[in-house]
């Protein structure tokens, strides 16, 4: 496998120290994967319990004697067991596989790593077990379904939401463990599936395509300037395309066949994993924080990543809900330049433009957090470089935020800004 390699020369000074950081530190490849045999092993579906401080809840695989299983945990993910009274029981010798998060990312990582001892180790089992949370609806469809179907494996799934106790349970490593390994057999997985995507005839791909985020559900409440990206994209080559919006096939198609992607940043750039290795990605960071999930992800498939601080981050907030804004700033039109690529229009780069992405901004970070400062827990080691990103953001909003210019109706019947009108008169006469 070639070196992969990221250009830093578009982030933030600080952001870019810590993702070289991250980089510079061994990411390890493991050659060997164990798994655990035991018989009336019993599985736990999700459970939620605050005190863990887990992204998901307590879940896995207990041994005859009630002892967890390490191994089947995904730690800060999923680990823990909890007491349970008279278990179902099935005469069946089944393969634990985790957490079905029905969220495309995590079902990315974490929730198909096991399943490369299902693909090698056919004959070997009766059911395939995934676990969803206690009591709910036990169905899979869309791409998660096409996913397992274009393995071959979903005739065999259950997804469990109750806990049964099994004649024996089979629990395999994660072929992939988020910042601490790596292996070939996750790789495999992704291979597996790009060999069984059927090419249509007379199909054409692109060799140049931009991941939108555009034509996600209620984006247009949280996130702004999603349209700006599309349109400096598709007047630089690239065919923009929206992943929620095509098969599973579809997307597999494009990013097998191009040779340079770009995507905003989040869960869309993990699609890479069904690219070539060696590609060029380009992704456009919507965060002030660096996504060590994908970092791993250049690793492992060799990509030539170049990321670019297209957003202009005003306070923390969650990196799930945002709000956030993207905008042709300095670090876009760096890249532009040096890329020899086009600039946008100039309505997308106007200071009307940047005036409705802001209020549109700050309306939606009053309805999700009031009037709070929101910082979570394990965003406190980054305080210097949120801050250099709040700093970065003064040069585009500094006189709305220091209350030097009014941004919405009701400020113009406020006396500060009254003031400062009276005061620019007074001025304006001694001239």
């Amino acid at each position: 496998m070639s070196d992969y390699s990221i250009d830093y020369a578009y982030l933030r000074p600080k952001k870019a120290s810590v993702l070289k950081e991250w980089a510079d530190n061994p990411f390890p490849k493991k050659d060997d994967l164990i798994v655990w045999i035991g018989e009336n092993a019993t599985i736990l579906p999700l459970k939620q319990f605050p005190e863990d401080n887990l992204c998901f809840g307590r879940a896995g695989v207990v041994d005859s004697a009630g002892g967890y299983i390490a191994l089947s945990s995904i730690p800060d993910r999923v680990e823990f067991s909890y007491p349970v009274d008279h278990p179902e029981r099935r005469e069946e010798r089944v393969v634990y596989c985790g957490y079905l998060a029905k969220q495309w990312g995590h079902f990315l990582i974490e929730s198909v790593a096991r399943l490369w001892y299902a693909l090698e180790n056919s004959a070997s089992y009766d059911r395939l077990i995934f676990v969803t949370e206690d009591g709910a609806p036990c169905h899979i469809g869309g791409n998660y379904k096409a996913f397992l179907e274009l393995l071959g494996l979903y005739d065999k799934v259950e997804i469990l939401n109750k806990p049964v106790t099994f004649k024996e349970v089979l629990v395999p490593q994660v072929a992939y463990q988020r910042r601490r390994f790596y292996t070939d057999r996750f790789n495999s997985i992704f291979d597996r599936i790009i060999s069984n995507v059927p090419v249509p005839e007379g199909w054409s791909g692109a060799d140049k395509v931009f991941l939108s985020r555009s034509h996600l559900k209620n984006i247009r409440k949280s996130e702004y300037g999603h349209d700006l990206l599309d349109h400096y994209f598709e007047r630089n080559g690239y065919r923009v395309v929206y992943p929620e919006t095509m098969s599973l096939s579809e997307l597999i198609l494009l990013l097998t066949h191009c040779s340079e992607c770009a995507s905003v940043s989040g869960t869309l750039p993990h699609n890479m994993l069904f690219a070539p290795n060696g590609c060029k990605l380009t992704i456009l960071e919507r965060n002030v924080l660096n996504n060590e999930i994908q970092l791993d992800i250049n690793i492992m498939k060799a990509l030539h990543v170049t990321y670019v601080d297209a957003n202009i981050p005003i306070y923390p907030v969650s990196v799930g809900y945002g709000p956030i804004i993207m905008a042709y700033n300095d670090y876009l039109s760096k890249y532009t330049q040096d890329h020899h690529y086009r600039k946008p229009d100039a309505s997308y780069t106007s200071r009307q433009y940047l005036k409705k992405c802001f209020v549109s901004y700050m309306k939606a970070y009053q309805k999700a957090y009031r009037y709070q400062w929101y910082m979570a827990d394990w965003m406190l080691p980054y305080n210097d470089y949120l801050y250099e990103g709040y700093c970065d953001c003064l040069k585009y909003f500094g006189d709305y935020l220091y209350g030097k210019k009014p941004f919405l109706p009701t400020h113009y019947f406020m006396p500060h800004y009254w003031k400062q009108v009276v005061k620019w008169l007074l001025k304006a006469l001694r001239k």
